[in-house]
């Protein structure tokens, strides 16, 4: 799918849903591609603006890991779920790839943890 426009996002430009891969150098240097293997790297299905998540998308971890949200500039930023392979989650708000507000909650739906303005608070 490719538009020049996406309704109420107030955003113009190319924007397509397709796939791109994460693929890391090192543990930080990481870039997006239209290539790779999902045994290996993170995979990502959504909204894509020059050549970044930018929208609505979903990124697979080959551990099972995955978040599922809002994207900015290839990275979470809005609202979003972190699903952890063992059924633990963190729900709520992103802010240039971190939590943000957000509150942990285990399989059972118990909570475990809140980061309230980016700060981790006790429970």
């Amino acid at each position: 799918m490719k538009s020049t426009y996406l309704p109420y996002s107030g955003r113009e430009g190319e924007i397509k849903n397709k796939v791109l891969f994460e693929r890391c150098v090192t543990g930080t240097l990481c870039r997006w591609h239209e290539y790779g293997n999902k045994d290996y790297h993170a995979k990502y299905v959504g909204e894509i603006e020059n050549g970044k998540p930018y929208g609505q998308g979903k990124l697979t971890f080959p551990n099972g890991n995955k978040y599922e949200g809002e994207w900015k500039d290839g990275k979470y930023d809005g609202q979003g779920t972190i699903t952890f392979s063992n059924g633990d989650k963190l729900v709520g708000e992103y802010k240039d790839g971190k939590p943000w507000n957000v509150k942990g909650y285990d399989k059972n739906e118990n909570i475990t943890n809140k980061v309230v303005n980016g700060k981790k608070i006790k429970n």
